[in-house]
């Protein structure tokens, strides 16, 4: 069998990617990729490429198929067929993948907009990191809106009440914990989620 190519960091714009895999490391996406080469005899000699990006929780390396631009979805369903896990294979011309993603801050980085538009996920989780004002949250939402074309988009907030709190006074009403609801609904169900 013959070697499988090297793999080279590149975070620059193609016709159409097959995102395969995501890694920690650059030397684990190599890795990766020539696992992915000795199991699947159709990936050898296909192009490929490792891009590195900067998310909320560090860098990772996304081990990406190369093809013609809107090639991809025909791609992905070929190597769904050979065996590859439907759950690791998406392209990027394709729909969303179900994963909801946090941020690393008050505004999107290019390295998480990249990111981002790239694996177009099915939604974000805001956490106190990413709330400062109404004006900032709405236009990171806005952004967020925008990046992927849809006005549906999901996004959440970790707002529990009480200590869980990302929307906090004076900005926000203080909403308290979620024990005092217990107790409602211990008293009178249909009208404590009412």
């Amino acid at each position: 069998t013959a070697a499988p190519k090297p793999a080279t960091v590149d975070n620059g714009p193609v016709g159409g990617v097959v995102q395969i895999a995501a890694y920690t490391s650059e030397s684990a996406a190599v890795a990766g990729w020539n696992r992915l080469v000795q199991g699947h005899e159709m990936l050898k000699g296909m192009n490929h490429r490792i891009v590195s990006a900067k998310i909320d929780l560090g860098t990772v390396y996304r081990l990406q198929l190369v093809t013609n631009a809107g090639g991809g979805s025909g791609l992905c369903d070929r190597l769904k067929a050979d065996g590859l896990p439907w759950s690791t294979v998406r392209a990027t011309d394709g729909g969303m993948i179900p994963a909801i993603f946090g941020l690393s801050g008050l505004t999107l980085t290019d390295d998480e907009r990249a990111f981002f538009r790239d694996s177009d996920p099915a939604g974000y989780i805001l956490f106190g990191r990413n709330v400062e004002s109404r004006q900032q949250l709405r236009a990171l939402t806005d952004d967020l809106r925008a990046l992927h074309g849809r006005d549906d988009l999901f996004i959440s907030i970790d707002q529990e009440g009480g200590r869980v709190a990302r929307m906090k006074p004076p900005v926000w009403p203080k909403y308290p914990a979620g024990e005092p609801f217990a107790r409602l609904y211990d008293a009178a169900p249909s009208s404590a989620i009412a």
